[in-house]
């Protein structure tokens, strides 16, 4: 999948979604690149909607970078990102690893449900033997 990449200044910018290791991978972080460098990083907030403020240096000036995000749907965030007052981007950002939260919760149920299966294959052979 693809990142969404928009226009500030003729220089690329990059706009990111993906789910992180934190909270058994339930969070996602929303990341903005300006012609390869980070320049905001939401973190994996746990919260379902908000923004970030950013302050950056580029071509020898200090600019601030806006990002706000409305509730997922369809594996995506709305997001609208401004640039010293500029809108720049107004998107649906599809988040890449959107599948992550449920291999994270199918190991965790595996591991619990293990040591289960093993006392009734214990009990089953002790049944069968005895």
């Amino acid at each position: 999948m693809n990142p969404d990449v928009f226009q500030w200044r003729e220089s690329d910018v990059i706009v990111r979604a993906r789910c992180i290791p934190r909270y058994l991978w339930m969070t996602v972080s929303i990341d903005v690149f300006l012609d390869g460098m980070c320049i905001l990083r939401t973190g994996g907030q746990a919260k379902m909607t908000g923004s970030v403020t950013s302050c950056f240096w580029f071509e020898g000036t200090t600019h601030e970078a806006k990002l706000s995000w409305q509730k997922y749907k369809n594996h995506a965030f709305p997001v609208e990102l401004i640039i010293d007052d500029e809108l720049v981007a107004e998107s649906n950002v599809a988040v890449e690893n959107w599948w992550m939260p449920f291999v994270a919760c199918s190991v965790l149920a595996i591991l619990l449900l293990l040591p289960v299966l093993v006392v009734v294959a214990l009990a089953v052979l002790l049944y069968v033997f005895m």
